[in-house]
């Protein structure tokens, strides 16, 4: 590739954003395609295509995310309250709120005995009948009640348990629990109408220059998969956006998308 060209295109990633709100960094690449069918015509007994003309001409943005938030996520599923009223639905996204969430930490159970008092008192105040607590190899799962006990955040061994969870003071365990925590969540799913927003990517080059991708109408479509991997590296969320005209202005309605290079 000429220094020209790398400097006027961006190589490096985007960053993306719906109506100004940023949504996510660009992980590797951002991809437009734009097709339109081809439409072409003769006139009385002429064998050849004499003119031409577009038809069904579409066009969508791919564009890979790499890191997703649930404010992000919130735009991205772009769920609109109904097909007249092109706003967000509220209900399905909120932050700061209190999840439960299920835990699972290690910890060395100390003492024993029928109440909490000295004993290890879980970091949240874990939901009722939920904590299961198991050997460090997860051989064995502890009975509740029979060789250990909870008291609102508290867990303790009980007097009398016959098995190995009982003569071993400060013997570690695998404690799993559901804790209410303070978290923001969103939900997907169930919404009759899609969001329509305006669609910008913006890259820069080496000299600092900016491009910008522009599209006034985008809704998502298709796929969207969300991979969970603890071992490998993140590959980033794949996001598909139909680009669509507007009858109403010309000059950037029928027309789908704009392409700005800073000088």
């Amino acid at each position: 590739m000429s220094q020209t060209v790398a400097r006027r295109i961006p190589i490096g990633p985007v960053q993306a954003y719906l109506n100004t709100r940023r949504l996510g960094t660009g992980k590797s690449q951002a991809i437009l395609n734009w097709n339109y069918d081809l439409i072409t015509g003769r006139t009385g007994d002429n064998l050849t295509e004499i003119n031409a003309r577009k038809g069904n001409e579409t066009a969508t943005m791919v564009v890979t995310i790499a890191d997703l938030k649930p404010i992000q996520l919130r735009n991205a599923m772009a769920m609109a309250k109904s097909l007249t009223n092109n706003t967000m639905i509220t209900d399905n996204f909120l932050s700061s709120t209190t999840v439960a969430i299920r835990r699972d930490e290690m910890y060395a159970l100390t003492g024993s005995g029928g109440s909490a008092t000295g004993y290890l008192t879980l970091p949240v105040n874990h939901v009722s009948d939920t904590v299961a607590i198991y050997s460090l190899d997860y051989e064995t799962e502890y009975v509740n009640g029979v060789n250990f006990g909870t008291a609102g955040s508290a867990v303790f061994r009980l007097t009398g348990a016959t098995d190995a969870l009982a003569p071993l003071s400060g013997q570690y365990v695998m404690v799993h629990y559901d804790g209410n925590s303070t978290a923001s969540y969103v939900r997907g799913g169930g919404a009759d109408a899609l969001l329509e927003s305006e669609l910008r990517l913006v890259g820069k080059d080496a000299a600092g220059k900016y491009l910008q991708f522009r599209a006034w109408r985008a809704v998502r479509e298709g796929a969207m998969n969300i991979q969970i991997n603890a071992k490998g590296e993140y590959e980033g969320a794949q996001l598909t956006f139909r680009l669509l005209g507007s009858v109403s202005a010309y000059n950037k309605g029928s027309q789908l998308f704009e392409i700005s290079i800073e000088d």
